[in-house]
């Protein structure tokens, strides 16, 4: 019972609160490549971008009673506004530039869809 709490009170608003930083990041950083007309890895960047929005969104829907998800969210996104415009600013001065391996990406992104599950299966 104990675990239940700590994943629903802890360790599930984390994960909503950084999906949601990656997530709006990613979109700034997904305007500036279009911007760039850097269609392809725009598009690329954008499949993760909604992947990952899909999956936090999810979460919060499975728990609108959970005020600490709620508010994860919304710190979240506020965060990752800021963290946004930082890494814009360095983009448009030349200090950054985006660029992913999808490889790496995938290989990351792929064990940690799985993991969630298993943990809610017991």
């Amino acid at each position: 019972m104990e675990s239940i709490s700590m994943y629903s009170n802890i360790t599930l608003p984390l994960l909503i609160f950084i999906a949601k930083i990656t997530d709006v990041s990613m979109g700034t950083i997904r305007i500036v490549l279009i911007s760039k007309n850097k269609r392809k890895t725009a598009s690329i960047l954008s499949f993760f971008e909604m992947f990952i929005w899909i999956m936090a969104i999810s979460k919060i829907m499975n728990n609108l009673d959970n005020l600490a998800c709620c508010i994860a969210y919304a710190v979240g996104y506020s965060i990752g506004v800021y963290i946004g415009m930082l890494i814009e600013e360095r983009v448009s001065k030349g200090e950054f530039t985006p660029s992913f391996n999808k490889a790496s990406v995938l290989s990351r992104l792929i064990p940690a869809c799985f993991l969630n599950r298993r943990s809610q299966a017991h």
